[in-house]
């Protein structure tokens, strides 16, 4: 009684999970925790929680019907909301903290720190671009991380793991000088050009112009994503954190010879002018000779005003008084 006056928790193991909750032993007693009061979501079952012991906070007494009900709920808020006056404070310093991987996405992945999680987006893994997250990082993995951003009443933490690591505009910018002539690795295809990236991590704009003079050509008619240029630096603006390419070689994609592009184009066109040809074969094939419509001769053209005046008596006969 003195645990529920205090609302400090108690130690009780769990014996026996039942539909509506998971009844418990506390000492000499026994208790009820409802399936509501059991975790800080809620599940279908307290079944992971039989022989375990942990801490429950009391919520009703009753002596006269022998009942006593309790949360595990609450000391797993009270445990959550210990954690996030942590991240609280770490955020507002700027502090790095030590999470750990616990779920892979398509879009990033979720870290834990101290049973609080959050969302570290792919974007924000690493200063290189990432193809997939898995390539990266691995279940259960510890990271360093950086709070970007927390919203205490929502409960939504997002991550970054790249803050951690050296900014290349703040390192290797310093490595690279106008003209210099580098290898780069096509990121992403945009209408006006392409962005690529360089070994260590800089990233910046090839324009259309520094690729071709030819104008009815496009960026995607010259290379692909995953491409490997070699291309020279024309303009570094650190201020604005903005580097500039000219393109030296381009990538070579093969293309099919002209001579098997007009087999195939002349394949086509006999092929259409056999099924054509060959259509009053297969007619014949199926219809008797004794049904065959006969194929009309070719007109007369000399012979055309007799004909029609022939055609007109037949069609016409003359009528006698």
């Amino acid at each position: 009684r003195s645990s529920d006056q205090k609302g400090e928790p108690v130690e009780c193991e769990g014996i026996e999970a039942i539909k509506v909750g998971l009844l418990v032993q506390i000492k000499s007693l026994r208790g009820f925790i409802p399936l509501s009061q059991g975790d800080l979501r809620f599940v279908h079952s307290l079944q992971n929680l039989v022989g375990k012991t942990f801490q429950a906070k009391i919520l009703e007494v009753d002596r006269a019907k022998n009942r006593l009900v309790l949360s595990r709920k609450a000391v797993l808020e009270d445990e959550r909301n210990a954690e996030m006056d942590v991240i609280e404070k770490a955020y507002e310093n700027g502090d790095v903290l030590k999470g750990t991987v616990k779920k892979i996405m398509p879009y990033g992945a979720f870290v834990g720190i101290n049973g609080v999680e959050g969302l570290l987006h792919i974007s924000d893994i690493s200063w290189k671009k990432i193809a997939k997250v898995e390539d990266v990082l691995k279940p259960e993995q510890e990271i360093d991380v950086k709070i970007k951003s927390f919203d205490r009443e929502k409960q939504r933490i997002s991550f970054s793991h790249k803050d951690c690591l050296p900014n290349p505009w703040e390192t290797a910018i310093h490595d690279h000088e106008v003209d210099d002539i580098v290898d780069a690795k096509v990121v992403k295809i945009l209408e006006f050009g392409v962005i690529v990236e360089l070994d260590d991590g800089l990233t910046g704009l090839l324009h259309i112009n520094e690729m071709t003079d030819d104008h009815n050509k496009k960026p995607g008619d010259i290379c692909q994503v995953g491409d490997e240029l070699k291309v020279r630096i024309i303009n570094i603006d650190e201020g604005r954190r903005r580097i500039s390419f000219a393109l030296e070689e381009a990538p070579s994609h093969e293309e099919a010879p002209a001579e098997n592009k007009n087999n195939k184009e002349a394949a086509l066109r006999g092929g259409f002018f056999s099924a054509v040809n060959n259509f009053p074969v297969r007619l014949a094939a199926i219809m008797p000779a004794s049904q065959e419509p006969p194929l009309p001769a070719a007109p007369d053209t000399m012979n055309y005003r007799s004909v029609m005046a022939g055609r007109k008596t037949s069609a016409f006969p003359t009528m006698t008084p």
